[in-house]
């Protein structure tokens, strides 16, 4: 992962939870995902997750509490020193191992060794050699394995540029898919085609991409308060946003993009 990327986590690990989940666009991207994780994690719970770029092991906890073994594995030693904490304070800390790993280069882990592969916050597109990561990604699952992989969308990227009047930029992100629009973190950006054409590389087979959110982008919110306040308004939203999701026509419409695949 660039330098900068981890630097930046460092920073904020105590708090990165809490500043997420405070915003309602965020919540309803994490409910998204939560939700379209859920319809592929393995029957067995004796098999064991591997949550890449898990960080405070946000997801890493959800898991273990549906009674999966989870190796919590991030390039932050701070954010990982918060998921020992938070893990132990919900008695989650039997059911997580929290290791140190870049998602380009986990020499640590062995191959086909996950029976689940999850790649959550976009690690891919931080890392500086995503090629690298996905073809890691697909190395320590196990055959027929699920790989969940979020990313940046290439198209998300081009409308954050327009809204904060950085058309400057927009030749080079356009020509290298590549941006930094905050100065924080460089992040590649991914089209639908390239994730397909990536992952069948690997020998990941694509099941389904889904664009998160679709409809609600972080405008409607500032707008429309009452969708983050009125629960029967925001679960509709919710059903809307998992009934169309993986609409094609809709799909790089999404602030970001998740790819589900088994490796073959």
């Amino acid at each position: 992962m660039a330098a900068s990327a981890y630097k930046h986590y460092d920073e904020i690990a105590e708090h990165y939870e809490e500043d997420y989940l405070s915003d309602p666009y965020w919540r309803l991207y994490h409910d998204i995902t939560w939700l379209n994780i859920k319809k592929h994690l393995p029957k067995d719970k004796k098999s064991i997750i591997a949550d890449i770029g898990g960080g405070t092991g946000f997801w890493s906890r959800k898991l273990a509490k549906l009674g999966y073994n989870v190796v919590c594995i991030d390039i932050s030693e701070n954010m990982l020193n918060v998921g020992r904490k938070k893990a132990r304070k919900e008695g989650l800390q039997k059911k997580i191992l929290f290791a140190y790993g870049d998602v380009k280069d986990l020499k640590d882990q062995k191959a086909n060794s996950f029976g689940f592969v999850l790649c959550e916050g976009d690690p891919v597109s931080y890392c500086g050699n995503e090629g690298r990561a996905v073809s890691e990604l697909a190395r320590i699952a196990e055959p027929g394995a699920k790989v969940i992989v979020s990313v940046d969308n290439f198209y998300s990227v081009i409308r954050a540029a327009l809204n904060v009047k950085m058309l400057g930029i927009l030749p080079n992100i356009i020509k290298t898919h590549r941006s930094n629009l905050y100065g924080k973190m460089p992040q590649y950006n991914f089209t639908v085609e390239e994730l397909k054409g990536l992952f069948k590389k690997n020998k990941l087979d694509v099941i389904s991409i889904i664009g998160k959110p679709v409809f609600a982008h972080k405008h409607l919110f500032r707008d429309c308060p009452e969708y983050a306040t009125d629960k029967k308004l925001y679960n509709q939203l919710l059903d809307l946003e998992m009934k169309f999701n993986s609409e094609p026509s809709l799909v790089s419409a999404g602030g970001h993009l998740e790819v589900v695949a088994k490796k073959l």
